[in-house]
C-alpha cells in the first residue's frame, strides 16, 4: 500500500498479489503505477514531498510481516556537457529534469564516539543545515556510513546527499581476499541505503586518485594498486544493484588531472593548505578564490577559532590562553599559523589582541572568506554547479576549526554569512577593473521582481 502524508486530500495507491511462497528464498517482482505522482524536490526548487511506503505479507487475514519506508519519487541525472569558450565540461546534478546548483558542506561524523550521535543530534544538525540554506551534504569517505535516520531526515528537509564509499587518503590492498571483503561491503551498503531518497550520487572514495597523481611526481614507478576497487568493482555493483543513481570515481576526480578546474569535481585547497615555503602568506589570501573555475567544488575551507564558551567546555581553567599546551593539543594539523597570519593581514597584530578579540576576529575573517568564495562560485552558475565547503560540524572540541557549527552545536558567525551567501535569491559584488559589478542569483523556479538599492560609504 502506498499512502502519502495527508495533505490537501487523502490519496492512496495499492497493489495486491497472491503467491505461493516455497521453503527458502522467494523472489517476487511486481510493479506499482502511480497516476500523477507528487515529486520530491530539493531545496529551493520545490516541496520535498515524501510518500509512506508499506509492504504487508499476509496468510489469509493473518499479518505475518510488514515493512515501511518514507520514500520520495524523483529522477537523478549527472550532466557532463561541453561548455562555451575554454570552460571545459560541466558537472551538474539534475533532479526531475531540472538543473540544481548544489549548496552545502562536507559531513564528517558528528562525534568521534559514534554512539553519542543520537536522533536528536542528527535532527538538530540537519534542521540547522536547512536554516543555512543547504541543499546538499557530502558524506566524507573518511567517516562512516551514517544511521538510516540521517538519510531520512535529509530527504524530509530537502537536502541531497553525495555519498562517498568509505575509502580515504591511503592506498588499499589488492589481494583477492581483501577485494572479496570490499565487494561484500559495497553490496551491503548499496542494499542498505539505495532506498533513501536523499542520496543522489555514489562516489568511490576521498582523494585517492588525486593522492596517487601527486605521489607519482615523487616516484613515477608507483602503482595505483587499488584502482580496480573504484573503476571496476564499485561501478559494476552500482550498475547492478542501483542503476537509478550516477556513480563518480572519486572526490576529486577529473580524468587525467584528478583535481581539474575544467571537468569533474574539485577540491580547492590552494588556499589554507596547498602553499608551502616562501609563498606561505598566500595560504590566507582568500581573494584568490575568485580565480578558481572548478566545475563542482566538493572541498575547500578556512580555519578559525571557536566560541569561548565552547573552549571552556574542554579546557582546564588555568590553560585558557592562546598556545597553551591544551590549545596546541586540540589545534588542527593544517593550521600552521594560518589564524595568526589571517589576523595580521586582515585585522591587526594578533600579539596585541585579548583572547576574546582573538577568537572573535578569527571567526569573522573565516565568515567573510567563506562568503567571498561561495558568492564567487554562485555567480558562475552553471559553469560551476556546486560549492560544498569543508566542513559543517566538528567531531570534537578544537581550537583550529573548519566548521560553521562547532562540536557543542554553537553557531559561529560564519553560519550566518553562509546562510546569506546561500539564500535562494541573493545579490553579491564582484571586483572588476575600475569598480564593482553587482550580480543577482535566483535558484528558485519562480520569477522574482524587486528593486535594488545600492551606494558607497567610507569608514572613519
Amino acid at each position: 500500500l502506498w499512502k502519502p502524508h495527508l495533505r490537501e486530500k487523502e490519496e492512496s495507491f495499492s497493489y495486491s498479489l497472491s503467491q505461493t511462497a516455497y521453503p527458502g528464498l522467494n523472489k517476487i517482482e511486481l510493479a506499482l503505477e502511480i497516476d500523477n505522482p507528487r515529486l520530491w524536490w530539493p531545496r529551493p526548487l520545490g516541496e520535498p514531498f515524501m510518500y509512506n511506503f508499506f509492504l504487508n505479507v499476509k496468510e489469509g487475514e493473518s499479518l505475518l510481516d510488514t515493512f515501511s519506508l518514507p520514500l520520495g519519487l524523483r529522477e537523478v541525472n549527472l550532466l557532463q556537457e561541453p561548455l562555451p569558450e575554454d570552460e571545459g565540461t560541466s558537472f551538474t546534478i539534475q533532479i526531475n529534469g531540472v538543473k540544481v546548483f548544489c549548496k552545502g558542506a562536507d559531513w564528517v561524523p558528528a562525534d568521534s564516539i559514534i554512539a553519542r550521535v543520537d536522533k536528536r543530534k542528527y535532527k538538530r544538525l540537519i534542521s540547522m543545515a536547512e536554516e543555512a540554506n543547504f541543499n546538499m551534504l557530502r558524506v566524507w569517505g573518511g567517516g562512516v556510513y551514517e544511521d538510516p535516520y540521517f538519510y531520512e531526515m535529509c530527504a524530509r528537509y530537502g537536502i541531497m546527499v553525495w555519498q562517498d564509499f568509505m575509502f580515504a587518503c591511503a592506498y588499499y590492498p589488492d589481494d583477492p581476499e581483501f577485494l572479496k571483503e570490499v565487494e561484500k561491503e559495497i553490496e551491503t551498503t548499496l542494499k542498505r541505503l539505495r532506498n533513501y531518497t536523499s542520496i543522489v550520487l555514489w562516489c568511490g572514495n576521498n582523494e585517492l586518485q588525486w593522492l596517487h597523481k601527486r605521489n607519482l611526481e615523487k616516484d613515477p614507478t608507483l602503482k595505483f594498486i587499488d584502482y580496480p576497487i573504484y573503476h571496476e568493482i564499485i561501478p559494476r555493483l552500482c550498475a547492478q544493484l542501483d542503476p537509478s543513481r550516477p556513480y563518480w570515481y572519486s572526490s576529486p576526480y577529473g580524468g587525467d588531472n584528478p583535481c581539474s578546474e575544467f571537468e569533474g569535481n574539485r577540491h580547492a585547497w590552494g588556499i589554507s593548505i596547498g602553499v608551502e615555503g616562501e609563498r606561505e602568506e598566500e595560504r590566507v589570501d582568500y581573494r584568490r578564490y575568485r580565480k578558481d573555475r572548478g566545475k563542482f567544488i566538493t572541498e575547500f575551507g578556512i580555519l578559525s577559532c571557536i566560541d569561548k564558551k565552547s573552549l571552556e567546555e574542554f579546557f582546564p581553567r588555568d590553560e585558557l590562553y592562546i598556545d597553551s599546551p591544551t590549545w596546541k593539543f586540540h589545534n588542527n594539523t593544517f593550521e600552521r599559523g594560518n589564524i595568526k597570519n589571517m589576523l595580521k593581514k586582515y585585522y591587526k597584530d594578533p600579539e596585541s589582541l585579548s583572547l576574546d578579540d582573538y577568537l572573535t576576529y578569527s571567526m569573522l575573517i573565516q565568515a567573510e572568506a567563506l562568503k567571498y568564495a561561495l558568492c564567487h562560485w554562485r555567480r558562475r552558475k552553471f559553469f560551476t554547479s556546486g560549492s560544498l565547503f569543508w566542513m559543517y560540524t566538528d567531531s570534537w572540541g578544537a581550537t583550529g576549526s573548519w566548521t560553521i557549527v562547532d562540536y557543542y552545536l554553537r553557531r559561529k558567525p560564519s553560519f550566518y554569512y553562509v546562510k546569506r551567501a546561500f539564500a535562494p535569491v541573493a545579490i553579491s559584488f564582484k571586483e572588476v577593473e575600475g569598480g564593482l559589478s553587482i550580480y543577482g542569483v535566483n535558484d528558485t523556479l519562480r520569477n522574482f521582481t524587486g528593486y535594488l538599492q545600492w551606494g558607497l560609504s567610507t569608514f572613519k
